[in-house]
Parts: structure tokens; sequence; C-alpha cells
């Protein structure tokens, strides 16, 4: 939603994008982590009359303690953004202002007058928010804005654009029980302001001093990127995209024609204007017929001329990648033909962590101007140089080790389709430089594909493609065409007359020891193809169904469900059966001699929150992981809505680093509060744990991953400001958010357990093999791994192969099952534990479920030596390196779902039996 991408960003709209986020933060945070603050900004009028608490007229009205009601109202917010981005921010913030003003005045009225005529008095706590000045922009939206969209449901009911936007304001003023009194007060405010009654738009707007102080402070923090930045330099650009440029181009024509026009009149009458001069409806358009039975839009003015034939479509390169090699390179490292000119698109920082380096390429296509043959530059190598010698060892490695490039074409990869096994046919994003036959005569890679690739000890470079891209002609709105897949076919060719091409002949083979002069003549031929049954929404589908098949996730996850079944029985007849029987007889015991006889889980009640060794530690870990935690299911749910698909480049990486970020706060608090209720003392030591221990290994792992990848100069390097831009995030931000995390946790009180702990610990007897901790450690961890280790092997394969991940709705799903399942084992686990009297069940309940990471760790070990074909030994490193990254992680993430999970039963389970 707060992207600027597409024409309905919050580009030029810095007001509205500062009221849905500052409002929201607030909300939650007031929510979420300082609910005992919620009473100074609760909308009293009764307050404010009696106590002369005027302050609760700002702090009632701007923050909504109601977070349904912040929802609805930022999306209100959100759509009415238009009249802000057409019209400036000065004119938009007087109409706020005094809608807001004026709805206070009106508050007043119609809580006094239900209270003298129906004595109703619990009316003066109204909801709180900035609820009044978004029902009052119903006002202008309802007068100036037409329904440009009309669509037919059961036959003669119709909804518009505008529909949804009434249902959910009228979502908005059902959610409370007197919120129709803010309603009818900010409708009539924004009337009042729309009719100029006694002149209220003149009194209540904000001075033009003001304006610009705000314009040059705040502006700025809160202003958005042009949403069409991207397609003025080609990335993602179509025919229908360009055409729409000029349409918005014809937009600020018309508007400026409007204000002209409105000026005139205000000077011939001498008045002011209306809201419906302020706020001139959108540009009308009809459909007229083409004798071809296309159908385009007829603009209230002429159209600026759209020639299809003259779109130019610009492909790009991104960095080039191995199975065989996990040292990505960028296009411009190999000796290829380059862009002359271009400007590089511009990357987010998910898209450089993972390495991508997409530039600009030799290839431009104009749109259904078919090619053939078409030459783009000639490389000659002379083996005595030895720099075009070093360049031809490089580019014969890159062959060797099946070094794939990866193009790009409308934000679309340029696919290369052949048929595998069964029948199927594979697309995949990528297509290799070329290939190599050994010295044995055995075909790598890519030269199965041809018969004539059978020199032994040679390389064939892949120095042609035949690219087709497909389209379609979009019959409603405005008249262009949308391009829907791109599809590729690598080919080699030795030209016989490098300047005239003819793209025929023997494969351009290059021996292993050749010697003296080497040319190498790039060529591609384009053609285009409308294709009628593949729309422009679902064009990324072929791609996905050719990836790994879907009946293989579902076993995955019925495997996952039928653990959950057997461990949900299993916690079920503890609970229910063995806990509740137990309870029931400990309860019953009155007499001292059936004290004395009590066995089981209930003799260690003295001792069963007793601290743990190493409690600092154990706190900072589990605010670590309480970071991970929330940040893996906000990314998850994000990615399930669709927001992080492939489509978005690096969106995945860059929501997951941005949350992490912000949720130093539940980490400090977490941290702070446990280590607080374990008796801790050190708090300044406690907050610098947990802002560095974690995060600083990681970072260290991450460094020393990089130094080697800067040493072998992969694209895959983190460039030094990117460097410097993640230190000064975690410094900055994190580590801040983190210190008020941890003030508020040991603000609090320490948290209270149900019994009392004995100054004496308990002797713990002699246990038996499996109730001794490490081996009930090493068989926690197995449910969990079992659930997941289907869907392991897919995010691996996305990671190491290169192959796209996109069912983040399974995902999802299996998150949801681990979780359960570490939580569901540690109990079961916990309580067999408890039952033979050892109460040590802090550390042992994280590292029960945190055993699951070492598993992964075997797991990728396996996956190394049985899937991977890695060679070398910087490939190797970086494998393990990064490896034991995510295993960090994990442990941190499992092992604190299982201490929740452990520490609730406890707690659950002493809170109902009586102790003396």
């Amino acid at each position: 939603m707060f992207t600027s991408t597409g024409s309905s960003g919050l580009y030029k709209a810095p007001l509205s994008k500062s009221l849905l986020l500052v409002p929201s933060a607030l909300s939650l945070l007031l929510a979420l982590l300082l609910p005992h603050c919620q009473k100074f900004f609760v909308y009293d009028l009764h307050a404010v009359k009696n106590d002369f608490q005027i302050w609760r007229l700002i702090c009632g009205r701007i923050i909504c303690l109601d977070l349904k009601d912040t929802f609805c109202s930022s999306l209100l917010i959100y759509n009415f953004r238009i009249f802000e981005r057409r019209y400036g921010s000065r004119k938009f913030a007087s109409f706020l202002l005094g809608s807001w003003v004026l709805s206070a005045l009106f508050d007043f009225i119609l809580v006094e007058a239900m209270q003298f005529s129906f004595g109703i008095t619990a009316a003066s706590n109204l909801p709180s928010g900035f609820l009044a000045p978004v029902f009052a922009l119903f006002v202008p939206f309802y007068c100036s804005i037409p329904r440009v969209q009309v669509a037919q449901i059961l036959g003669p009911l119709s909804i518009t654009n505008k529909t949804l936007i009434y249902i959910l304001g009228l979502q908005l003023f059902t959610s409370g029980s007197y919120i129709w009194i803010v309603a009818i007060s900010g409708l009539v405010s924004g009337m009042c302001y729309d009719s100029k009654m006694l002149q209220v738009h003149q009194v209540l707007r904000v001075p033009s001093w003001m304006a610009k102080f705000f314009s040059r402070t705040l502006e700025p923090i809160f202003s958005s990127s042009e949403p069409t930045s991207e397609a003025r330099i080609g990335m993602g650009a179509t025919v229908d995209i360009q055409r729409q440029q000029r349409m918005e181009l014809l937009d600020r024509q018309l508007m400026l024609s409007q204000f002209a026009q409105v000026r005139r009149q205000r000077q011939q009458q001498g008045g002011m204007i209306n809201w419906n001069r302020l706020f001139p409806p959108l540009r009308q358009r009809r459909n007229i017929n083409f004798p071809d039975g296309r159908r385009s839009e007829q603009q209230a003015s002429p159209p600026l001329e759209v020639s299809e034939e003259q779109a130019e479509i610009e492909l790009f390169v991104n960095r080039l990648d191995s199975v065989e090699s996990v040292l990505p390179y960028e296009y411009t490292a190999f000796d290829f033909c380059q862009a002359s000119e271009g400007k590089r698109p511009s990357e987010n920082l998910g898209q450089v962590l993972f390495g991508e380096r997409i530039e600009p390429s030799p290839y431009k296509f104009t749109f259904n101007k078919e090619e053939t043959c078409k030459l783009v530059c000639t490389k000659t190598y002379h083996t005595e140089k030895g720099e075009d010698k070093q360049k031809l060892d490089f580019l014969k490695k890159s062959m060797l080790l099946n070094y794939q490039h990866h193009w790009i074409v409308d934000n679309m990869p340029v696919t290369w389709c052949y048929d595998v096994e069964d029948g199927q046919r594979f697309c995949n994003p990528g297509f290799p430089i070329g290939c190599y036959i050994t010295d044995k005569g055995h075909a790598k890679d890519a030269c199965v594909i041809n018969s004539e690739f059978h020199e032994r000890d040679t390389f064939y470079i892949f120095n042609h493609v035949d690219i087709k891209i497909y389209y379609h002609v979009v019959e409603t709105g405005s008249m262009g065409a949308r391009l829907v897949a791109a599809k590729l076919e690598p080919k080699s060719f030795k030209h016989t007359h490098i300047d005239k091409p003819d793209c025929s002949g023997p494969p351009m083979d290059i021996s292993n020891k050749a010697s003296g002069e080497i040319k190498i003549a790039y060529t591609y031929s384009v053609s285009f193809q409308e294709d009628k049954n593949i729309r422009w929404a679902s064009r990324w589908d072929y791609i996905l169904e050719s990836m790994p098949h879907t009946h293989i996730q579902w076993f995955s996850i019925m495997n996952s469900l039928v653990i959950v079944l057997f461990l949900s029985g299993m916690v079920a007849m503890i609970m229910l059966r063995t806990l509740h029987k137990d309870i029931a007889r400990y309860n019953q015991m009155d007499s001292t001699e059936d004290a004395q006889e009590e066995f089981g889980w209930k003799l260690v009640h003295g001792d069963i929150f007793r601290p743990p060794r190493k409690g600092m530690l154990l706190s900072v870990f589990l605010g670590s992981g309480t970071q991970i935690l929330i940040m893996t299911f906000v990314t998850l749910f994000f990615a399930c809505l669709g927001f992080l698909s492939p489509a978005n480049r690096g969106a995945l990486m860059t929501c997951a680093v941005v949350l992490w970020v912000l949720l130093g706060t539940p980490a400090g608090y977490v941290a702070a509060r446990f280590y607080k209720s374990f008796g801790g003392e050190k708090w300044k030591t406690n907050v610098l744990l947990t802002s560095f221990l974690c995060p600083g290994i990681v970072f260290a792992d991450f460094f020393l991953m990089n130094l080697i990848l800067w040493g072998e100069g992969s694209s895959a390097a983190i460039p030094f400001g990117t460097l410097v831009a993640i230190l000064a995030l975690w410094f900055c931000i994190s580590v801040p958010l983190t210190f008020i995390g941890a003030y508020f946790g040991f603000k609090k009180n320490a948290i209270e357990h149900p019994v009392r702990t004995n100054q004496i610990p308990r002797q713990i007897p002699e246990q038996s093999f499996y109730t001794k901790p490490l081996p009930g450690i090493i068989m926690g961890g197995i449910l969990p791994f079992g659930c997941i280790f289907i869907q392991l092997f897919f995010i691996l394969n996305s990671i190491w192969s290169h192959q796209m991940y996109y069912m983040f709705g399974f995902l999802f799903l299996v998150f949801i099952i681990l979780v359960i399942t570490c939580s569901e084992a540690t109990i079961l686990l916990c309580y067999f534990h408890l039952c033979a009297e050892d109460y040590h069940w802090q550390w042992r309940s994280f590292l029960t479920s945190g055993f699951t990471a070492v598993y992964f760790l075997i797991y990728a070990i396996h996956y190394f030596f049985s899937k991977l074909q890695i060679t070398g030994t910087a490939s190797t490193i970086l494998y393990f390196g990064y490896t034991m990254i995510m295993v960090l992680i994990f442990f941190l993430f499992t092992g604190t779902i299982g201490f929740f999970a452990c520490f609730w039963f406890v707690t659950k389970i002493y809170s109902v039996v009586k102790v003396d």
C-alpha cells in the first residue's frame, strides 16, 4: 500500500503518507507496548467540560485507540489521497484542519443535545482518533469524483469505483456505539467548509509561512519517489505504460486549463470558488470503435499520437550464476557485448544483498518489428596477448561451470523452455553461456541438445539467440499492447561472413588448445506473436507452473499434519486425563499425611520457578528469538498475500531486514522482562547483549563471507556503502529501539509466579536414561524437523540452485504447523521431566525445540554432498558460512517457541493446584 509503484501510489501526497504512518504507528505503540498510557488519549468531552482538560481535544482526536478504526481510517485516507495529489498539500491540509476544528464544535453540540433531550451521559466518551476529517472528506468525494468504472452484477444491480469506498465508510460508521456522532460532525463540518458558511474556509486555513516551513522540513521525510521513474529508463515499460505516461501529461494540461478557467470566473464574480471547482471531475472518457473491432478512448481533447510500431523495448541483463559455484558475477565481468549508454535501474536493499546487478544491455527491439540475424558486436581474441588470453580463459571457465545468463524484458525473465522427463516442459529463467565436450567425448550440460557438438575437449559458445516476444492487444481502456511472455532459444553459429551474418553453418567452437586469432560474432533474431490466451496479470504462470510440482507440497503438508495430530493427541491425553486427575488428587489432599505422600510434578512446586543458570544469556536469546519470530510471521503473512511475489524483486529480503530493524523494541522488552524475573540486576549488560550478541555473530559471519566474495571479484560482494547503510540501520535504529523496549521492560514489575520459590533448592533424584536432559533434547527436535524437511528441500533448492520460490501459502502453513509442533513436543517432554522431579525446565525447553536447528544443519550437509555440484574451496566455505547464519537464526526462532510454550504450560498447571 505504501509504495509508489504504479500510478496510484503516494507520489505527491506527503501529507496523506504522514497521516497513514504516524497515527497508525502511535496506535500500535499504545496498544502493544504502552497500554497504561491509553488513558491520556481518551476523547472524553465530560473531562473537557468539567475538568477543563482542553488537551484532550487534541490528544483524543489524533490517535485511534481501536485498531479496527485505525485500519479503516487509514484505508480511507489512502483512497482520498487523490485530492492532495492533484491539488496540493496546502489546500488538502486546510480542509482537514477546518473540518477537524469544526467537528469538535459539533461534537459538543450533539453530546449536549443528547444529554438534554434523552439524559444519555455515556455519549461524552466518543471514539478517539482522526475520524471526523475522514468522514468530512466524503463530501468532496461525493460531489467531485465521478463514476468512471461501472460493473453490472445480478442483472440491474451495478457497482462503481466509488462503491467500495462507501462500503468502507459504512464499516467505520458501524464500528462503535457512538461513532455515529463523530460521523455526523465530520459530514456537517465538511458541508460547512464546502458551502463557505461564514467564510470558514478563509479563517480555518493553513498559513503560507507554515506551509513553507513544513514543505522544507517534513515533506522530504514523507515524500515518495515518482512512480514512473523505472518506466522512463525502460525497466518494466510496455506499450500500455508508455501510453499511460502521455495520458497523465494530458491530465496535467487539463488541470492547468481548468484552474485558469476558475481564476477567470473568480475575477468576474468576485466570489470564492466552491469545492466542485476546487476538485473538478476526473477526465471523462468514452469508447469508440475502430474498423478492426478494437476500441479505444476518446478524451476530452485530442490525444497525443501513439504508434505501437515506434515503442522501444529494452532488454536488461542480470548477474550470471551457476549451480556449480556460489560465486555470481556481473554481466560486465565477462567480455560480452556491452551497452553503449543507458541508465542502470535502481536496486533495493534486498536485491543488493542477494547479489542482483541489473544493467542495460545492447539488445534493443522495436515493438512488432522483426529482426533476423542482427549483428550486435564482434569480439576478437589473440591468444598470444596476455589480456585476451585471460578474458578467453575466464569465458571457458564459466562455460565449464555452466554459468547462466539472466535476461529481463518488461520486468519478466526471458525464459528458455525445453522438454524434460515425462514429456513435461520446463521453462528456465536463464540460459547457459555455452557448454563443454570433455576430452573423452562426454557432453556436459547443454551440449546434449545438439548432435553437432561432438568435438572432444572443445567449448561451444551460444553466440546467437532466437527471441520470441508474446503480447496481447488491450481491447478495453487505452489502445495499446501488453507484453505477456518472452522466450528464447540459444544457438551457436560460426559465422562465415562476420560483417553480414546469416546464422547458418557449423557451431561456434573454441578448442581448449586453440591458438592464434579467435573471432566471436554475437547476433540475435527477434519476432513478435500475439497471444490472446495469456492475460497480463497471469503472465508469470507459465514459468511458475513448470517449477516443482504442487502435489509434493501437499504431501509435505499432509505429512506435517499427521505429526501435529499425533502430538496434539498426546498433549490432549496428558492435559485432559493424566494432568486433570493429578490436579484433582492434589487438591483433595487435606491431611498432613497425604501431603507427605505427594509425588510427581507437584513435589517441585517450590523450585519450579527457580532462576536458571546463565539467566542473562537465556534472556538475551529469548529477546532475539522474539524479534526473529515476529519478523518471520509478518514477512510470510505479507508474502502469502502476494505483496512479496517474485515479480517484486528483492522485496522479500528488504521486508525481512526492515522488520528486523524495527522490531528491536519487542526484543529489548522480552529480554528485560525475563532477566528481571530471573533476579538479574545488570540491566545495562543485558540490553547491550540483546542489541549486539546475536546480531553481531550474524554480521561477523556475513562480513567474513563478504571478504571472500570481494577477493573473488563476485557481484554478490556487498558494496562498502551498503555495508555502512546496514550498520547505520543497526546502530541508529535497531539499537535505540532495543534500549526503549528494555526501558519499559525493566520499568514494569517482575513477572508474578503462581507459587513461591523455596530458599533451599530441592535435591533432584537420579534420573533414568530417557529422562536425562540430553536424550530428551535430541528426541525433541525430531518431530518438528519432520514437519519441515520437505519444504526445506525446496527452500535450499531456491537458494543454491537459483530456482524461483513462490509457494508462500504452503510455507506459511508449514510455519504455523512448525510453531504448533515445537510447542507440543516441548510441553510433552517438559511434563515427563517434571514427573521425574527435574525442575530445570527453562534451558531444557529452549534447547529441546532449538535442537531442530541441529537437524537442519545435518540436512544441509547432506544436501551439499548429495544434491549440489559445487566445486572449489571458496564456494564450499561460502555455502557453510551462510548455512551457519541460517542455523543460528533457526535455533533462536525454534528455541523461543519452545520456551514460551513451556512457560505457559508450567504457569498454567501450578496456578490451578492448592499449594500451602
